[in-house]
């Protein structure tokens, strides 16, 4: 079981991954107080890998659910990239 720390902006990257929850509440308390506001929080490895956002493909114009951690990769039919393989 692991934890992961994640900036609460739009893409939500994992910044840290913990093993334990304590850890990883004492992490974000020390980024939070860093960045001196609270803009890190903490998840569950389930939740952070099942986390999903719609895209448009560019080919189709249709909207595809992909997971959130590949938004804007070469995995993301949105981006021109994963078209120019």
């Amino acid at each position: 079981m692991a934890w992961v720390m994640v900036h609460k902006g739009d893409r939500r990257d994992a910044i840290k991954w913990y093993d334990t929850e304590k850890g990883a509440k004492i992490g974000a308390a020390a980024a939070n107080r860093n960045a001196g506001q609270r803009v890190y929080h903490i998840l569950h490895e389930d939740d952070f890998h099942q986390r999903k956002a719609t895209v448009k493909s560019l080919m189709t114009g249709q909207d595809v659910e992909i997971p959130l951690r590949d938004v804007g990769t070469c995995v993301d039919p949105s981006t021109e990239r994963y078209w120019s393989q």
